[in-house]
């Protein structure tokens, strides 16, 4: 928050050393992903790449021409993630054989948020030449995504567990990194406030929020206090853009909301630009010291307090601070308590906005499923009648053709021609209550991905020796490496590259 340019995602995809990705966002516009973040990543290196995204917002994004993905199903895996609430952490994991670069924040996989908004995002590199290097928040980011996926098809945990085995030192015996932990809510364990709680020692004297969203009747606000009790709290907003009830913040006395349009520090922001306030900050303030809580959790109950039917799934990066002073001037936390409170004005004007936003809400859409291209047709979530046909569509969502059901599921099995299978991008079916739209995965194209770069290497070798048989000394040494040493490499053999004597055929 505090400087444009020491934390800059779209940056930070141009460093080499890593193989593999896993972005996990709620919302996402797919055609920044595909030519901006995706190129960039498979320019670096990193050429099996995976996001995960929030069901319904995935299904927003299908149904819009404007949003659709192109590349999704052959180029990496987009798998929609359905959960009790929203899906809505904001990872970014990038592995290599020796390194990591693993990013936890607020930040969506938007142009606005990988550049645009005031964002708040926590950054770990892996490196085994530094002595500060740490596993652990890998580990549990890791474990977090196993998580989150723990009851997704077969393939997508197949192809996380791919991604997971391209770095060999995630195994590697590890302490826990007592200063930062990065912790998330999930179905199968407790709330996200219940493992906060449980690492706070000692007094809290006061509390900052930060958030852009707010629970209807501020009930995390409500048992922040009644657990932690600290002498003072302040809820840093920024009126033109917070979703809020502002009857019940008026209300809510036992707290000072501060307007902080325009306060927060940034260098490089171009002059007479507000970004939006993204962020997400809980800051808890002792006498020595200070636990600072920022990731993706809105101050809402979904995010910190709901049961499994109904809690999101977040991440959040812990941080123990022993002296605040130099982060809580990074983060600026000075100018949020000294800033102005939230004048009765301003309310006003924040619930008429809210109050026009509540009428021209939208239905919600529906989520977006992952279908599985087999052999002989595809594999999708939910039942159908056996009999019935679905529409199979391409890229551009011209028609293929169909598929018909033979197994009513779930997950229901269809039969459909190769071409028809082969060419595949959605599905778009009924099951006579609702429509489905759903992203076909081609689980042989994005393995091709997942291959190291020695055995791409090696099948291209291998294509070549009918036309030049003297290549035959580099496919031997191809082979070996595979075997032997498949991350090796090949330069320190002086093979560098195939290099035929006569030029390829053409494609």
């Amino acid at each position: 928050m505090a400087d444009a340019d020491a934390l800059c995602l779209a940056k930070a995809l141009r460093e080499p050393g890593f193989s593999a990705s896993v972005i996990t966002t709620f919302n996402a516009y797919l055609p920044f992903y595909e030519e901006v973040v995706l190129r960039r990543l498979v320019a670096a290196g990193c050429t099996h790449n995976i996001v995960l995204m929030d069901a319904r917002q995935c299904g927003a994004a299908l149904a819009d021409a404007a949003t659709r993905p192109r590349r999704a199903g052959r180029d990496y895996l987009l798998a929609p993630i359905a959960c009790g609430g929203a899906f809505h952490p904001k990872i970014l994991l990038r592995l290599g054989k020796k390194r990591g670069s693993l990013f936890v924040g607020s930040h969506n996989l938007t142009l606005a948020g990988f550049g645009l908004n005031d964002e708040l995002s926590n950054r770990f590199d892996h490196d085994p030449r530094s002595p500060s290097s740490s596993v652990a928040p890998f580990r549990q980011a890791t474990e977090l995504i196993r998580r989150f996926t723990s009851n997704e098809p077969k393939q997508i945990a197949d192809a996380i567990t791919a991604a997971f085995e391209s770095a060999p030192w995630l195994t590697n015996v590890h302490a826990a990194n007592e200063s930062a932990n990065v912790l998330g809510s999930h179905l199968d364990g407790p709330d996200l406030w219940g493992q906060i709680r449980a690492l706070i020692r000692g007094q809290v004297r006061r509390a900052l929020i930060v958030a852009p969203f707010f629970d209807s009747k501020l009930a995390f606000l409500a048992t922040l206090l009644a657990d932690l009790r600290p002498k003072e709290l302040v809820v840093a907003v920024d009126p033109e853009t917070v979703e809020l009830a502002a009857g019940a913040a008026k209300k809510f006395r036992q707290a000072r909301f501060v307007d902080v349009r325009g306060r927060i520090p940034s260098n490089g922001r171009r002059e007479g630009v507000t970004p939006y306030l993204h962020a997400k900050l809980i800051w808890l303030e002792m006498d020595a010291g200070a636990i600072v809580v920022s990731g993706s959790a809105n101050a809402s109950a979904p995010a910190f307090l709901a049961n499994a039917a109904s809690r999101n799934n977040e991440a959040v990066v812990v941080r123990h601070v022993d002296s605040a002073t130099a982060l809580a001037r990074t983060l600026g936390v000075a100018a949020f308590f000294k800033a102005p409170s939230v004048s009765s004005a301003t309310w006003s004007d924040v619930d008429k906005r809210m109050t026009k936003k509540r009428a021209a809400t939208d239905s919600p859409s529906a989520e977006a499923k992952l279908a599985i291209a087999t052999d002989q047709g595809f594999t999708i979530p939910i039942t159908l009648p056996v009999g019935a046909q679905v529409d199979v569509l391409d890229q551009d969502l011209l028609a293929l053709g169909h598929a018909l059901v033979t197994v009513s599921g779930p997950p229901a099995i269809l039969v459909a021609d190769d071409e028809v299978v082969e060419g595949a991008a959605f599905i778009s079916c009924g099951n006579g209550e609702e429509s489905h739209w759903m992203v076909v995965h081609h689980p042989l194209a994005i393995a091709e991905h997942f291959a190291s770069k020695t055995k791409t290497a090696l099948r291209k070798a291998l294509g070549s020796l009918e036309e030049d048989p003297s290549q035959l000394e580099f496919v031997l040494k191809l082979s070996e490496k595979v075997i032997f040493d498949d991350e090796g490499s090949l330069e320190k053999e002086g093979v560098t590259q195939l290099k035929p004597s006569t030029p390829p055929p053409s494609p």
